[in-house]
């Protein structure tokens, strides 16, 4: 009969057993890492992780790529959050949005007569002298 102690003693030796077993994997995979060669260099520092006993002695992450920082940063956003960043990328993708986006800033001087045509603009929007774009569609359609 078993009592709850050694129950206890043979679940713990089983997960003893098993990570056991997942330490060697790892060791194991970490030693065929070390002893491959790659096909190209890779960039930045070597890893200089060594072997001790059996485990890995350091741990040394690679700098991430500019593409892994957006996935991640892509994953913690919330759905209306998505949506809206994809939209811009879309508007990105057109190439008359990124013709204008990348157009140089109107540098010239604006003159009187263009500084009194803005002034009178803005009085009539404060009257509410406005068409709307619906209304000029309504009309030309």
């Amino acid at each position: 009969m078993r009592t709850a102690g050694s129950e206890e003693g043979v679940r713990g030796g089983a997960l003893l057993r098993v990570a056991r077993e997942i330490e060697a994997v790892i060791s194991r995979s970490a030693l065929d890492k070390s002893r491959a060669t790659p096909a190209r260099a890779q960039p930045g520092p070597p890893d200089r992780s060594a072997l001790v006993d059996g485990r890995v002695a350091r741990y040394r992450p690679r700098a991430m790529t500019a593409k892994e920082k957006l996935r991640e940063r892509v994953e913690a956003l919330t759905e209306q959050e998505a949506a809206e960043t994809l939209r811009l990328l879309d508007q990105r993708a057109d190439p008359l949005t990124r013709f204008l986006d990348d157009a140089p800033l109107d540098d010239e001087p604006v003159t009187p007569e263009e500084e009194a045509a803005v002034q009178v603009a803005r009085e009539e929007i404060a009257r509410g002298e406005v068409v709307s774009a619906e209304e000029i569609r309504r009309e030309f359609a």
